[in-house]
Parts: C-alpha cells; sequence; structure tokens
C-alpha cells in the first residue's frame, strides 16, 4: 500500500489535515499523490469555510509530497465528459476532474466518499474508510 502514484481527491485530502477517522491512511500515498487544482480549489474552499488557513493546509499536503496539476481544456473536456456516468451517484464538476487526472494518468484514485466506487470507470478506487 502508499507504493504506486495515486490521485486523491479533497475529501481524502481534508481528512487527512482534519485527522478524521481514515485520514491517517493517507499518509503513506502522499508522497506519491497527484491531485487537479480544480480538487485544490475545493480543499481551500472547504478550510477556508471551517475557519482553518487554506495555505496552511496545503502547504503541509505538498512538503508530504502532493503534486498539483492544473487543470487544462483537455481535462476539462474528459471531465465535462464524464457526467454522464457520475451523474446518478452525485458526483460533483471536481470529483469528474479527479477521475478525469486518474483516466489520463492510469492511476488509482483515493478518497473517503464511498460514491467513488460505484461508477463504472476503468479506474481503481481505494476508500480510506
Amino acid at each position: 500500500m502508499g507504493a504506486e502514484e495515486v490521485v486523491i481527491d479533497a475529501s481524502a485530502a481534508i481528512a487527512f489535515l482534519n485527522r478524521e477517522p481514515g485520514g491517517e491512511r493517507l499518509q503513506s500515498y502522499l508522497p506519491q499523490s497527484w491531485m487537479s487544482a480544480v480538487n485544490a480549489a475545493e480543499v481551500f474552499q472547504i478550510l477556508r469555510r471551517h475557519g482553518y488557513d487554506p495555505d496552511r493546509g496545503l502547504h503541509i499536503l505538498r512538503e508530504i509530497g502532493l503534486r498539483i496539476v492544473d487543470a487544462d481544456l483537455g481535462a476539462a473536456q474528459l471531465a465535462g465528459n464524464l457526467e454522464r456516468e457520475t451523474r446518478s451517484v452525485g458526483l460533483s464538476l471536481g470529483d469528474r476532474f479527479c477521475f478525469a487526472l486518474a483516466l489520463e494518468r492510469r492511476l488509482t484514485l483515493v478518497t473517503t466518499d464511498r460514491a467513488f466506487a460505484k461508477v463504472r470507470l476503468p479506474v481503481a478506487v481505494v476508500l480510506l474508510r
């Protein structure tokens, strides 16, 4: 566990930063992890909403090894095209960017959100809790 490169979503990052159940499991993945800039925006939003310093939170994640990938037109097109496959389980546009990155790089997706495991796409999903 944790030796392969993975894509993490905002829920996994927040669970780690807030020391929520399952969040401790993310640390082994962080040295080899990727996140879309769209998902980083979600992390900023959630941390700010709860009164935390979002710059500090992202700094902690990046210090451990998280790499942020810019969202380009190709990723936007792929994320937009995934709406049909993800609508029934209630995933957001940010969640689709996470799937898009995992699909583009052929990587496992790590999350705390059980809805990701219900999506039928050629992406392995690891649930932290």
